[in-house]
């Protein structure tokens, strides 16, 4: 590599090669799955850490915040290990992108109406939950 250049930011430079992160996370899990009993170790670790995000996403997802980004924070991470789950965050994200563009093609005063109301019912129910306090 000539001097003064730079590697960029998605890349990890090694004396061999230079991998990307992709590539780089793969390596590290073929690793511990090539350790004895490392496979079910790691399934067991995504299965459980994922279930819990999932879990802690759906009891958020009433509250404001970011529950529905930690259900699917949650289902990524079992998308590591677990077949179905990569076929059900694939499919939830094309409806959630077809929903967003259904969505972004309405009239101007549709999506601005539907915005207030959003943040109306969530600051009604901001205002019930420190109510009920």
């Amino acid at each position: 590599m000539p001097s003064g250049a730079s590697t960029p930011p998605a890349t990890i430079s090694t004396s061999k090669t230079t991998i990307t992160d992709k590539s780089y996370f793969r390596r590290i899990r073929s690793r511990i799955r090539s350790w004895p009993g490392g496979a079910l170790a790691l399934k067991i670790v995504v299965g459980v850490l994922g279930t819990a995000l999932i879990l802690a996403g759906l009891l958020l997802v009433p509250l404001p915040g970011p529950g529905w980004a930690i259900v699917f924070a949650g289902l990524a991470l079992l998308a590591v290990e677990f077949a179905w789950a990569r076929r059900l965050l694939r499919r939830a994200r094309r409806l959630v992108s077809l929903g967003t563009h259904w969505f972004g093609r309405r009239h101007w005063a549709l999506r601005y109406g539907s915005g207030a109301l959003l943040a109306a019912l969530l600051a009604a129910g901001v205002a019930v939950g420190v109510w009920m306090l």
